[in-house]
């Protein structure tokens, strides 16, 4: 759970929290750390395309796809939702 304005939790935890995040999301994706064109030189230099990567929790992360068309890898996304 992380603050957001004025000491109000977010309940990262809580399923109804990420439904109404995933259905009120208007970007089309949203990747929590970075997107790829800010990874790449990092995942050029390390992952080499030869590599599987599984995504856990992948969410609607744009990275994913990016690394399928542009690295060619072969990736699996894991999301679950009960």
């Amino acid at each position: 759970m992380t603050l957001k304005g004025k000491g109000q939790p977010q309940a990262y935890g809580d399923e109804t929290y990420w439904d109404s995040r995933y259905s009120n999301e208007t970007r089309g994706s949203f990747d929590w750390y970075q997107n790829y064109m800010g990874m790449s030189k990092l995942i050029n230099l390390y992952l080499p395309k030869t590599d599987k990567v599984l995504m856990v929790g992948c969410g609607n992360a744009g990275i994913s796809l990016s690394l399928s068309l542009i690295m060619l890898t072969k990736n699996s996304c894991f999301l679950y939702d009960p």
